[in-house]
């Protein structure tokens, strides 16, 4: 199996050291249209050798994102489409492991459930479905003593989680290979210090665990216990009873992803920049328990304006009325 797999990632990676890596070098002394645009393809090919190589290199991938301290800002950008357009599998494969994980077929448990996800990361895709009233009566009694928040209908909107299939096997061969190239890198005069091995096998083991959908169950439940007070920070809670290796069900948030607020630059920006450091330092100061996945695909915003009545007189829009600045502004951390 590692043989395979490193055959595999060789073939998968060609592309980058044959085409993508001379492109960046040739691109260094192109006119300034030419070297953009060959850069952006050299980057588009990585994007693409990324996202064929599974979980390991994806999450390798949404870090470097974020980081436009460390890479450079064309590369980020390329790379931003994988926090939540990962590759996907098939709806057949969906309901397999719907059957298996759930034993028993999923059209008991769900009115309605669609044939494409709303999104898709490095260890799982999500689908907005919808639970039956029978199913999300019983669920919301047994999530007491705060039940969920049912539709008029009875029904329960709610995110279903569906790990991606083998995808605990790819990343345990993945690291496998990994760790022997950190090994001959660490035997390098100028990579010694970087302790490459060591750092990938904690690394490896951050991502086995993700692997495991209870274990995300069981932080929500202790995430959403701590923010219980908290009005503008939330996150989803996991339905009882439906947390297991493979699939993971959750109350549905709505919002826009912070990666928008980030490329429009609204005039909430200051406001979500104030409230995204208040969550971090509740969790690193007064919970000790840290989401350790924050970047912009995990954060969802959105505005709860106040109610008006029609009644009222109509006052003047002010800038900030007209930009969408009135109402509480609401971080959701999924």
């Amino acid at each position: 199996a590692l043989m395979v797999r490193a055959m595999y990632l060789l073939v998968t990676w060609l592309p980058v050291l044959t085409f993508a890596v001379p492109l960046l070098l040739a691109s260094k002394g192109a006119p300034a249209t030419l070297s953009m645009s060959m850069r952006k393809r050299a980057w588009s090919t990585l994007h693409s050798a990324i996202a064929l190589c599974g979980a390991a290199f994806i999450k390798w991938a949404q870090w470097a994102s974020t980081r436009e301290d460390v890479f450079p800002k064309d590369l980020c950008e390329a790379l931003q489409q994988l926090h939540d357009d990962a590759p996907q599998h098939s709806y057949r494969q969906t309901l397999r492991i719907l059957a298996q994980e759930l034993k028993c077929d999923a059209r008991l448990i769900f009115s309605q459930f669609p044939k494409k996800p709303i999104a898709s990361g490095s260890v799982a895709q999500v689908y907005k479905a919808r639970l039956r009233k029978e199913v999300a009566a019983v669920c919301s009694d047994l999530a007491k003593p705060r039940k969920l928040e049912l539709n008029d209908d009875g029904t329960l909107d709610v995110a279903v989680k569906v790990r991606h299939p083998n995808v605990a096997k790819r990343i345990f061969l993945d690291f496998q290979i990994l760790r022997a190239v950190a090994g001959w890198a660490d035997a390098l005069p100028g990579l010694r210090g970087l302790h490459l091995r060591d750092t990938l096998g904690q690394f490896s083991h951050t991502m086995t665990a993700q692997t495991d959908l209870r274990n995300e169950a069981d932080h929500l439940l202790k995430f959403t216990h701590n923010m219980k007070d908290e009005i503008q920070i939330k996150a989803p809670r996991p339905v009882p009873g439906f947390a297991t290796e493979g699939v993971l069900i959750e109350t549905f948030v709505k919002g826009d992803g912070l990666g928008r607020a980030i490329r429009q630059k609204s005039a909430r920006n200051p406001e979500l920049c104030s409230l995204g450091v208040h969550a971090y330092l509740l969790m690193l100061l007064r919970d000790n328990f840290m989401h350790q996945d924050l970047h912009p695909g995990n954060i969802l915003y959105s505005v709860d304006r106040p109610a008006t009545s029609s009644s009222a007189p109509t006052a003047p829009k002010t800038p900030e009325a007209a930009s969408g600045a009135s109402g509480v502004v609401k971080l959701e951390l999924i």
